[in-house]
């Protein structure tokens, strides 16, 4: 069923504008270029490989050009004609260039990237492959995501394919241009060390919040200095951890769209569970380093290099693992429980074993876009991360509700306003305004 519906989740429960397009803008806008992320590149031996670079080699445009006229398009869409972004059913070129000194070209070569003609459409359609099915045929239009109508006419076939450009749409116009498994290993590496800054921002701002919303440990490690869990918070009051792993990977498209079952199931366990090879991932990870620090024969438990952080595994009495992910048919509850089932198996085998005072709470898993509505009402006071946890854990221990469903029918809390998300996107919106619109002109 979980994998039945997956692309209907993908269609009705679109990456939100706002949150689209913050996220955008901190990670590669900010992160991308932070002193933070070249240490940690560093530190990987990653320091060569440069994500803007191989965006540019991969399409011909920047990474600032390709994301200021895909927003630039969003923005005419979606936009009500009393504001100098008119809103509009179609645009070409000239107009859309107007008030800005953007070379034409660059907006061709974007939309040789991103836009298909009818009988190109027709083309793609005909040649999908059986092991699609019909009913998931919205593929093509999520790759290509502008229609040509007429000759240099073109219309956003819907907004919010197009917001997802700002997502994965960077993520896969890279990776379908690299050759080398080398290259596509130091990608996925660099991109998941991106992804995990940015997770450590929004974890950083919940747990900063006032309130009782817990202590923050960012990329702890061993006293041997091997890296442990990506980020952990704790609740002094309640002796509870919450131990999180961050997994930025996607699903391929024919894995996730195609008919088969088993090739789903094997590409959500070789990037979320262990590889084939035997590398542990997500899931697996949760369990080896619980097992580890929490070990139940005292002589196997590794010591953490920071002492508070020692101090509060030694005391704690709860733990709740959290997985937070990119991919978000991942979030779906029906995924949620098979990998949670995955967990406790791990858990139960004696080299995992964790000693008797420490009670395992169910697996989470959070898509990025669920944890970043979450901290917005967490920083707003409405609730905590951990009133979260808990509730789910003693209410819906058997998965039957999405979490954010589950937690907005028990809390019901008013509507988060004036966030972080909301003022950058209006400086965002602000700085597209000023390159591609000038005075209110009906012509796009």
């Amino acid at each position: 069923m979980g994998f039945q519906i997956a692309p209907i989740l993908e269609v009705f429960n679109p990456l939100d504008c706002v949150q689209g397009v913050y996220r955008s803008d901190l990670i590669f806008s900010e992160i991308l270029e932070s002193k933070e992320l070249r240490t940690v590149l560093g530190e990987e031996g990653l320091q060569h490989f440069n994500i803007a670079g191989e965006f540019k080699n991969a399409t011909g445009l920047s990474l600032i050009e390709y994301i200021d006229i895909t927003l630039a398009i969003l923005f005419s869409q979606v936009y009500p004609a009393n504001d100098n972004v008119r809103a509009t059913q179609y645009f070409t070129i000239r107009g859309l260039l107007r008030h800005s000194t953007l070379d034409p070209e660059i907006v061709k070569k974007y939309l040789r990237l991103e836009s298909r003609n009818v009988d190109e459409f027709r083309e793609i359609l005909s040649a999908q492959s059986r092991r699609y099915s019909n009913s998931f045929s919205f593929g093509p239009f999520k790759t290509f995501p502008i229609l040509e109508v007429f000759a240099g006419v073109f219309v956003c076939i819907d907004s919010t394919l197009l917001i997802d450009k700002l997502d994965s749409g960077i993520y896969w116009k890279i990776f379908d241009k690299l050759r080398s498994k080398k290259q596509k290993l130091d990608f996925f590496q660099a991109f998941g060390f991106i992804f995990e800054l940015y997770v450590r921002r929004v974890i950083a701002a919940m747990t900063s919040a006032r309130g009782r919303n817990g202590l923050h440990f960012p990329s702890p490690r061993y006293e041997n200095g091997e890296k442990s869990f990506d980020e952990v918070i704790y609740y002094p009051e309640t002796k509870h951890l919450v131990v999180i792993e961050t997994k930025s990977g996607f699903i391929p498209t024919p894995a996730k769209y195609g008919r088969s079952i088993r090739e789903f199931t094997k590409q959500v366990r070789r990037k979320f569970v262990e590889k084939e090879d035997g590398i542990e991932k997500g899931v697996k990870q949760l369990a080896k380093h619980l097992s580890r620090i929490l070990s139940k024969e005292r002589t196997l438990r590794h010591k953490l290099a920071d002492s508070q952080l020692q101090h509060c595994f030694d005391e704690v009495e709860k733990v709740s693992p959290l997985l937070i992910v990119q991919e978000r048919v991942l979030s779906i509850h029906i995924h949620e429980q098979a990998l949670n089932t995955e967990l406790h198996r791990y858990l139960l085998q004696k080299d995992f074993l964790l000693r008797d005072s420490v009670k395992t709470q169910q697996l989470t898993i959070l898509e990025i876009g669920e944890l970043e509505r979450l901290q917005e009402h967490v920083t707003a006071g409405h609730f905590t991360l951990e009133q979260c946890l808990n509730a789910r854990a003693y209410r819906d221990r058997e998965y039957k509700h999405l979490f954010l469903d589950f937690i907005f029918e028990n809390f019901q809390p008013p509507r988060a306003s004036g966030t972080e998300a909301e003022s950058i996107y209006l400086s965002v919106l602000d700085r597209i305004k000023h390159r591609f619109f000038g005075p209110e002109d009906n012509e796009y």
